[in-house]
């Protein structure tokens, strides 16, 4: 098994990064769903989450490329 000395601090940065930033999609996600009123404001919202979205999945193809 691999040690975190193995990992450059780009890699660990990339991991931690994209991990928080998914997680914090997933919150956001549930609070438009579940919490947000409906109206103009939650379409705003619900495009800002599919924009950060977008911009996590591209991060995340750019992590595994840089890992391999």
């Amino acid at each position: 098994m691999a040690h975190a000395g193995n990992y450059g601090v780009v890699s660990r940065f990339n991991h931690w990064f994209i991990g928080f930033g998914m997680i914090g999609m997933l919150a956001f996600g549930i609070y438009l769903e579940k919490f947000a009123p409906d109206g103009p404001d939650k379409g705003a919202l619900i495009g800002t989450h599919k924009a950060i979205g977008v911009l996590l999945l591209i991060l995340g193809v750019w992590r595994v490329g840089y890992r391999l």
